[in-house]
């Protein structure tokens, strides 16, 4: 697992992530059982030609059954929120 809020607890993140596995009506659970645990900020950089590259790649996946991830969002929430409305759009 991972996770990109320094703030949560290892328990939290195990008991959502086990939330949403019991969504898909899985056999699966996790337990909090860490092997190790690494903090660490991660930061994108993206070119301008980098960025005209994923653009043209989000249109062409319109006409797909592909989802592409909001990149152009910094926030984890947003783009949870932006991944969500897209499914809630679908289903």
């Amino acid at each position: 697992m991972e996770c990109f809020d320094e703030n949560e607890t290892l328990e939290d993140i195990c008991v959502n992530a086990n939330k949403i596995i019991k969504s898909t009506k899985k056999d699966i659970y996790l337990k909090n059982n860490v092997k190790s645990e690494v903090i660490q900020k991660r930061y994108s950089l993206l070119t301008l030609k980098d960025f005209k590259i994923l653009k043209e790649f989000k249109t062409k996946t319109k006409k797909s059954n592909l989802i592409p991830s909001p990149w152009e969002h910094y926030s984890s929430t947003k783009k949870l929120s932006i991944l969500e409305n897209t499914l809630k759009n679908i289903l």
